[in-house]
């Protein structure tokens, strides 16, 4: 854990991102309390056709990619998921040889933490939030980062967020992205452009690559017709999601975006 000193006056930028922070995890808590009243398990569970071949797809790429990358076991590697939700993406990578007690998780819902752990008694996890992640710097080998930084609508604390996963992430070390680049449909996301994921990690080498049948069609076809779906997702503009790799440079810190300027930087 971080060890701080005495303390300090907070500056009127400090003070503002403090805000920003605050104001935006409580509009992601009301956000997610909307979506709880449909049932997640009807279009995320493991029985739901269209997310199965989703996920069966992004760990396919993501572990040939590693596997180019020289990696061979993450028996060794110290993981942490940011908004690990229920924690269900942490336990999908102990079939790959990630021991337990190597998989750290936090997310902002109490609840979400409360299940997480449940699902392993040896995995760390903790209630926290992604603007201030609560371990020192180049503590893990891998940061997960899968669908969490969309849900962030705030500029300035998306990047916040960002330089957080960066500062605890080893020279070397690698984030994993999975998140939306297309979701019109959704105002509760932000879909994220190759360009922003350069902004929010710069210094760091980036391979991404577009995947995902778009959930609502692939929703309605992938339960009937699951070789159309394939065809489907083939094309390129179906595909809603980017999957990669994101590689932090070795033997120094990821360069860091001042906050100031992340402030002053509007979306584009």
């Amino acid at each position: 854990m971080r060890v701080t000193g005495a303390p300090s006056r907070k500056t009127p930028l400090a003070e503002d991102l403090a805000t920003r922070v605050a104001l935006e995890e409580e509009s992601l808590r009301v956000r997610y309390a909307r979506r709880r009243r449909v049932d997640a398990t009807e279009h995320y569970g493991p029985f739901d056709a269209a997310a199965v071949m989703a996920v069966q797809q992004r760990d396919r790429i993501l572990l040939n990619r590693l596997r180019r990358q020289g990696m061979k076991s993450l028996a060794s590697a110290q993981i942490l998921d940011v908004g690990c939700g229920n924690g269900v993406e942490l336990v999908r990578l102990l079939p790959f040889g990630a021991r337990p007690e190597n998989l750290h998780g936090i997310d902002l819902l109490p609840q979400r933490v409360l299940a997480a752990r449940s699902l392993h008694p040896a995995m760390d996890i903790h209630e926290a939030s992604a603007a201030a992640l609560p371990w020192p710097d180049h503590h893990f080998d891998i940061v997960v980062q899968y669908t969490m930084l969309s849900s962030v609508l705030d500029s300035v604390v998306r990047r916040r967020a960002a330089l957080e996963m960066g500062r605890v992430l080893r020279p070397g070390g690698i984030v994993l992205w999975y998140d939306f680049v297309l979701n019109p449909l959704n105002r509760d996301t932000h879909a994220l452009r190759k360009r922003q994921v350069y902004e929010l990690f710069p210094g760091f080498q980036v391979w991404l690559q577009r995947t995902t049948l778009a959930p609502p069609i692939a929703r309605f076809v992938v339960p009937r017709w699951p070789a159309i779906a394939h065809g489907l997702q083939a094309i390129s503009p179906l595909r809603s999601h980017l999957v990669g790799v994101l590689t932090k440079p070795a033997g120094r810190d990821a360069p860091q975006c001042a906050v100031a300027d992340a402030s002053r930087v509007a979306e584009r």
